[in-house]
């Protein structure tokens, strides 16, 4: 067996990676062939969720579970609690052993005492920014336009109103701006890591006007619908998985 190389999940706590590569598999394995039957871990299992998140991944996981299903594969998931403490005791074996990048190989051994299966799927969700012109940017795949609540009617830009006030009503917000997208590793049964990817999902923000005609000010709101639109996580979900699995032969929800 070789040793599964290190990746950012595995030595998160040693290292402290923050730059993974983008959608890197090795040879042979795209199309998953020969893969029937998936673990999938819970997301951010490893990976810290900032608060914001927390409690808003649920849909993505099921997401994650049903793309699957649609390329004919059996599914099964860890809870949060057990993936971590399994985790946390593979690292301890792997660290005991001096070689913490033989976590995920201890991982699998663990894991294989409870399920079936050909390859463990461990998503993340991660947070970045990216540049948003005109409230629009584009990340990790996709290019997604901010929400915009609240907006003013009848904000024409004539005397005493603020230029400011008039740009923002008129949707013009150019700042760095927090966005998620999902990352995913997928090793095999015996730990060895063959795949790689990061999709962009959507932006934790939306702009709230309502200050915008008495003093001039708006704000960036925490979106209520974090991780909810069923066609945001698929397309996600689509680019993060390819080449691994091909969307095109999924059928469409």
């Amino acid at each position: 067996m070789r040793r599964p190389r290190s990746t950012c999940l595995a030595l998160l706590l040693v290292v402290g990676c923050t730059a993974p590569p983008r959608n890197t598999i090795e040879p042979g394995y795209e199309g998953a062939p020969g893969v029937q039957r998936f673990v999938v871990c819970a997301p951010n299992m490893v990976l810290s969720l900032p608060g914001v998140l927390q409690g808003s991944t649920s849909s993505l996981r099921k997401a994650i579970l049903d793309y699957l299903r649609e390329h004919g594969r059996v599914a099964e998931q860890v809870n949060l609690y057990d993936g971590r403490l399994v985790w946390s005791r593979a690292m301890a074996q792997a660290e005991k052993e001096g070689d913490v990048s033989r976590t995920p190989a201890f991982f699998a051994e663990y894991l294989a005492k409870h399920f079936e299966f050909e390859a463990i799927v461990v998503p993340s969700v991660l947070v970045q920014k990216t540049r948003v012109v005109s409230n629009s940017g584009t990340w990790d795949g996709v290019r997604r336009e901010m929400q915009v609540v609240n907006r003013p009617r009848g904000v024409s830009g004539g005397r005493g109103q603020d230029t400011l006030a008039d740009g923002i009503a008129l949707g013009g917000v150019n700042a760095e701006v927090a966005v998620t997208s999902l990352h995913v590793l997928v090793f095999t049964a015996d730990g060895e890591r063959v795949f790689e990817g990061q999709g962009g999902l959507e932006f934790i923000y939306e702009i709230d006007m309502a200050r915008v005609t008495t003093d001039f000010k708006w704000d960036y709101r925490i979106r209520g619908d974090l991780l909810q639109d069923p066609t945001v996580l698929r397309e996600a979900i689509e680019i993060a998985f390819s080449p691994y699995l091909d969307p095109a032969a999924a059928p469409a929800p």
